[in-house]
């Protein structure tokens, strides 16, 4: 109360102080450099009470309202960090060594009475660049439920104070914790002279993170232009908390006693600072550049909401598109795509210079930003360059924006670095439709795609590239080559090459074919005319004045006459067909009555499959190397390719296909957001993947992560199609585009994807990066490293590992399922059976004898505080429930694919059903884990949701503490939020008419307290399990360690040892650091069914609390 006292009395001091004359001469100090400050800002100056009463008139004449400032969108790896309030002063010093340290500025905003407390620090940080920024006078919470009067008060007066130290020197920033910006709140700090609020998305305190691991993983995850928020004091606030991003090991459960797992120690103040440590390291890592705040909204990129929604009034006349190109000197060409595998790329042009062939390569806008020395190298040997499209997707699943987008970008870019370009462009998979062509002639663009496609999959050889080539080249024949694809690419060309000379044939360049049609119609006209010509020689006309050249000159007139005719009539065609298109959208934009597709990160499904999709196929070098390195792995993918793909890459997507790959729907920002554009691209890219490739296409995705509009939803839905994402995106902004696969997976895996999950998508980027040959080795190691760990080594058979499948086949799979589930299809026996007040007042000790399930370690005072010594004596202390000849067999925390993938193996092989406690703060980011878990026919029930203890250790071992009322309540909420988290996956399973969701728990390091114990309850709980025997299999280092646990048991003391025996409930882990649980229990298992005993979940003995008669569960 003294300091709270204290401060407000410093704090009137520093606000009568801003009224003196020493102000004045910051004010005058600083006026030339603030010509946007405002009439309130230069009052707060030098008289505080002028600046409020100038406030309060600004609102009472309804002035702006401040604009907010927050995420922003941008390509750029940029982030901006600021903290909030401020600890000690030796906290606050050190956090500010370490920001210089790292080179790093931050944002602090202050409260007035701490920054009044505090104005060295003030000083120092205005002195060494950081910003300051206020956080109202007190720095409180919800500020929206003040009246406008106390928010102008608190606004202009913490201004005040904040000026005192540092002067004013452009508008100050406002960061008002945990508030809803609203009319009121925005337009008070307008008026006080804050024209900028900060909403920050993501705020953490000294408790979110306990690892450095978490911290990266968390930084890793931020979106490109987020801002990150500090808070330096006290809690978060509900509408604050943001649940950890990153994966960490899951918390191992032990007897009470024993040390928990390793965690972040010290004080509040030293966490913090440790925690700021690793946040600036992780952003140095991560090389994500670190602005103020206020200048975030510099790096804002518009060109990512750019509208180019009046593209479709400006279509024309369309494109002519070339499969083949016929021509006199009876020439072939050859086309490359991918250039960012380099390896290939070289082999390619020794190749063709060894051979004396010129060829085009088509290129991306990303590989023209990549890999500008390869483009001038291919140029200098002599080739051409062709647009790829702007990222190389499928341009017929892009509405006419996207696939505008997709020709100009790369077209500008091009320009930008070789000048005047050859204007070809070639779609992705060679695949294009109707408004593929109207915007490449708009563009004033020729289509090339390609009628030879030899490299199809890695999997073709040699001999079959010689029996494709079976039939002759052809004149004009377009052979599609790309790169990245075969491992016998060399010989591949060679035998291309053994080809091209049977049938004495020449390779040139798509634009030297062009010219030839010209130049062959050009020859054939003269030919004829000559031929006439010594005809009428002989058979004389009279009179006549028609001369040969005027008869060449009136045919080619006549030619050009009938060319136009042809030209307007596929014009008209072009146009009735865009307009039958629109008109089907409409059509099903009506059937569909406003729904919208979900948007699913992974798909939801219990089917051991993981998958990879790919776009940017203008990257014909990164596709070769990509198909090669599928083909080595046995791995069909699904390559996702918009409008412009289709336009420009067509033969790099009939390679693809040729090759066992499936397409999908790649959707450009271009392509637009209303839902005519968005659904007419659609059926574009479907309709061409339909009539060239027969295969139904109804899977839709962008290149990278947006936010879905309504209407773009809406379309997708009435389409007929849904979204999907990915796991992990590989195209990563922590690393730079010429990184290297080492430097991807390290990445990667500081994500949090250490191991692949079930329904597990990587999505690859092939225009990304500038190596071409990166993404086919990222994929490598990535089966690898995180697919092919996944699975139970069985007498030397792997079993339970993941299969590849295409994106449609996983999406597709028996094992799919609606997440979260439905109202509807939760089991009404899981319905209101957890939530607060449940306990009755009166006999709640006898309540808890019943149903709580102790442990043999656990039986004193000092073990058990807040219960009596004659309470002691009536709970159980055994860990049992029953003396049958059965063992229950139960997994604490949480853990990876890798890890309860192969529990679950040996369960099942032996029939064995045991029960799952899941800590469920990791839960969301794989639900497809757990709901396998009940799938199995395996109990699951809670242990909490962030590892939250029913007692408070001390320093003593084996001595706990009760809770506080604080403590108790905390720790009701978390498990009614695991409970809930459960239901929302499993809550509708069902095993022997039971659900597979039960109201159990078990207590994270089996330490319990009076306090916790009514806490769970009270939630609903009917039992509170701790069990008998611990394995400690997380500590083991041998799979024969954990083998002599479990059959000879743990020497305790000098004359206790615990064993297993009949009703044993057998505490085991399934995380990750519990390495050798699966291989032992195909050992134990086995011995213990010799011994006669039979394995069972708990929830087969024990049905709402109560025990079940062993004739009944039987």
């Amino acid at each position: 109360m003294m300091k709270r006292k204290r401060k407000w009395f410093v704090a009137a001091g520093v606000i009568l102080l801003v009224a003196l004359s020493v102000v004045l001469v910051l004010y005058s100090k600083n006026k030339k450099d603030t010509p946007t400050i405002n009439k309130v800002q230069q009052y707060v100056k030098y008289d505080v009470e002028k600046a409020y009463a100038l406030a309060l008139n600004e609102l009472e004449n309804n002035c702006d309202r401040a604009s907010i400032l927050t995420d922003v969108k941008t390509l750029d790896y940029v982030m901006s960090l600021n903290f909030v309030g401020l600890s000690d002063s030796k906290t606050n010093n050190e956090i500010v060594d370490l920001l210089s340290s790292y080179d790093g500025k931050a944002t602090f905003f202050i409260s007035g009475i701490v920054a009044a407390e505090d104005s060295d620090l003030l000083q120092r940080l205005d002195k060494e660049g950081h910003d300051i920024g206020s956080n109202g006078l007190n720095g409180e919470a919800y500020m929206e439920k003040l009246p406008s009067k106390e928010l102008v008060n608190s606004f202009v007066r913490t201004n005040g104070i904040i000026n005192t130290y540092i002067g004013q020197k452009e508008s100050k920033l406002l960061y008002c914790s945990a508030t809803e910006y609203t009319d009121q709140v925005l337009q008070a700090a307008y008026a006080s002279g804050n024209e900028q609020v900060v909403k920050s998305n993501y705020v953490v305190n000294y408790g979110s993170f306990t690892s450095y691991e978490q911290v990266k993983g968390y930084i890793h995850k931020l979106p490109r232009g987020a801002i990150l928020t500090v808070k330096l004091e006290g809690e978060l606030e509900e509408i604050e908390y943001q649940p950890s991003v990153s994966e960490e090991d899951p918390a191992k459960d032990m007897q009470a006693g024993i040390e928990e797992s390793e965690v972040l120690e010290g004080t509040k103040e030293e966490k913090i600072v440790k925690i700021t440590e690793w946040i600036l390291r992780a952003i140095q890592e991560e090389r994500i550049e670190n602005v103020l705040c206020a200048d975030l909204s510099a790096y804002y990129d518009a060109s990512l909401e750019k509208d180019y929604s009046n593209v479709l009034q400006k279509l024309g006349e369309p494109a002519i598109a070339y499969q083949s190109i016929p021509n006199k000197p009876g020439k072939v060409g050859f086309v490359f795509r991918g250039i960012s595998d380099e390896e290939q790329l070289k082999t390619a042009l020794m190749f063709l210079k060894e051979q004396d062939y010129r060829a085009t390569f088509f290129v991306t806008g990303d590989e023209v930003i990549r890999y500008p020395d390869r483009i001038t190298e291919i140029v200098a040997n002599g080739h051409e360059i062709g647009n790829g499209g702007m990222t190389g997707k499928d341009i017929t699943m892009m509405n006419p924006q996207e696939a505008y987008f997709e020709i100009m970008k790369c077209d500008e870019l091009l320009k930008e670095q070789l000048g005047d370009t050859v204007k070809i462009f070639m779609p992705s998979f060679g695949k294009y439709n109707k408004t593929t062509e109207q915007v490449a002639g708009l563009l004033k663009y020729t289509i090339v795609t390609y009628n030879k496609y030899p490299i199809a999959s890695k999997e073709v050889s040699v001999e079959q590239v010689e029996e494709y080539f079976k039939s002759p080249l052809k004149s004009g024949d377009i052979i599609y080559i790309p790169f990245g694809v075969s491992t016998q690419f060399k010989e591949i060309l060679n035998a291309l090459a053994k080809k091209v000379e049977e049938g004495n044939r020449a390779v040139d360049t798509v634009s030297i074919l062009l010219q030839n049609i010209v130049l062959q119609a050009e020859e054939q006209t003269v030919t004829t005319t000559i031929t006439i010509s010594k005809n009428q020689t002989k058979k004389p006309v009279k009179d006549s004045t028609i001369t040969v050249v005027d008869k060449k000159k009136e045919k080619e007139e006549r030619e050009k006459e009938k060319a136009e005719k042809e030209k307007e009539k596929e014009k008209e065609k072009k146009q009735k067909e865009e307009e039958a298109i629109v008109k089907e959208a409409n059509k099903l934009r009506k059937q569909n009555k406003g729904q919208v597709s979900k948007v699913n990160r992974l798909v939801h499904t219990t089917d051991l499959v993981v998958g990879y999709s790919f776009s940017g196929v203008s990257r014909g070098d990164v596709v070769d190397k990509v198909l090669a390195k599928l083909k080595e792995l046995n791995i069909h993918a699904t390559f996702f390719v918009s409008i412009k793909d289709i336009q420009n890459s067509k033969k790099t997507i009939d390679k693809i296909v040729k090759e066992g790959h499936e397409l999908q729907i790649l959707l450009l920002d271009s392509n637009g957001k209303t839902y005519t554009e968005v659904a007419t691209t659609i059926l574009k890219i479907k309709d061409f993947i339909k009539e060239n490739y027969q295969q139904n296409a109804n899977l839709v995705r962008y290149a990278y992560d947006v936010d879905y509009q309504m209407e773009v939803l809406e379309a997708i839905s009435a389409t007929n199609c849904q979204v999907i994402g990915q796991s992990v995106s590989i195209a990563i902004s922590k690393v730079e585009k010429d990184a290297s696969a080492s430097e991807i997976m390290e990445v990667i895996s500081h994500q949090g994807h250490l191991i692949a999950t079930r329904g597990y998508i990587a999505h690859f980027r092939m225009d990304y990066y500038e190596n071409s040959t990166v993404i086919a080795k990222v994929l490598e190691l990535i089966k690898e490293e995180k697919v092919d760990t996944i699975g139970y080594l069985d007498e030397g058979i792997k079993k339970n590992g993941y299969q590849f499948e295409t994106l449609s086949e996983i999406a597709s799979g028996e094992g799919v399922y609606q997440y979260p589930l439905t109202e509807s299809s939760i089991l009404e026996a899981t319905k209101g059976k957890i939530g607060k007040g449940r306990l009755a007042s009166e006999n709640i000790f006898e309540y808890i004898a019943k149903r709580y399930v102790g442990n043999n370690s656990i039986k004193t005072i000092a073990a058990l505080p807040g219960f009596t010594e004659e309470e002691i004596e009536k709970i159980d202390k055994t860990g049992r429930f029953t003396t049958d000849k059965v063992l229950f067999l139960s997994f604490d925390d949480w853990g990876s694919d890798a890890a309860i993938t192969k529990l679950l193996y040996v369960l099942n092989k032996y029939s064995v059903k045991a029960t799952f406690f899941i800590r469920t703060n990791y839960v969301l980011e794989n639900p497809n884990l757990l709901r396998a878990i009940a799938l199995n026919g395996h109990d699951v029930a809670s242990h909490t949701n962030s590892h939250m203890v029913l007692a408070n250790s001390t320093d003593q071992p084996g001595v706990y503490s009760n809770l506080d009322d604080k403590q108790a309540e905390e720790l009701q909420d978390d498990f009614i939020k695991s409970y809930d988290i459960l239901q929302s996956i499993i809550g509708d399973f069902q095993i022997d008419n039971r659900p597979s969701l039960q109201t159990f728990m078990r207590p994270p390091t089996l330490a319990v307290s009076k306090k916790g114990l009514e806490a769970i309850f009270d939630a609903g709980a009917s039992l509170v399990i701790s069990g008998d025997f611990s394995t400690h299999d997380y500590e083991a280092k041998s799979v024969l360690e954990v083998v002599e646990t479990m059959k000879n048991g743990i020497v305790e003391s000098k004359d206790k040892k615990s064993l297993i025996q009949n009703g044993s409930i057998i505490v085991m882990h399934m995380s990750d650091n519990a390495k050798y649980t699966a291989e032992a229990l195909d050992i134990v298992i086995p011995y213990y069914l010799s011994q006669g005993y039979h394995f069972a979940r708990i929830s087969d003995y024990l049905g709402n609390g109560e025990l079940i008669s062993s004739k009944e569960q039987r």
